[in-house]
């Protein structure tokens, strides 16, 4: 980390029948940076999550998320 800029990542798995069901139920890869203006008073974060859901349809539910802080 800098002082002004992060990279993060971030890998999730989900399966709410562990020992009944042995597949997962989703899957998520999350890329994203904080940007530190003053810093950890003013922030902007942003992460770009690719979920990928293991049953059913192939849904398209990627997401853009964008988070800003100010703290006073």
């Amino acid at each position: 980390m800098t002082d002004f800029f992060q990279l993060t990542a971030r890998y999730d798995e989900y399966d709410p029948l562990v020992g009944i069901d042995t597949t997962l139920d989703s899957r998520w890869y999350t890329f994203g940076y904080n940007w530190f203006f003053h810093g950890q008073d003013v922030k902007w974060q942003l992460n770009y999550s690719f979920r990928e859901e293991m049953h059913g349809e192939q849904i398209d539910n990627d997401a853009l998320i964008t988070h800003f802080q100010l703290l006073f």
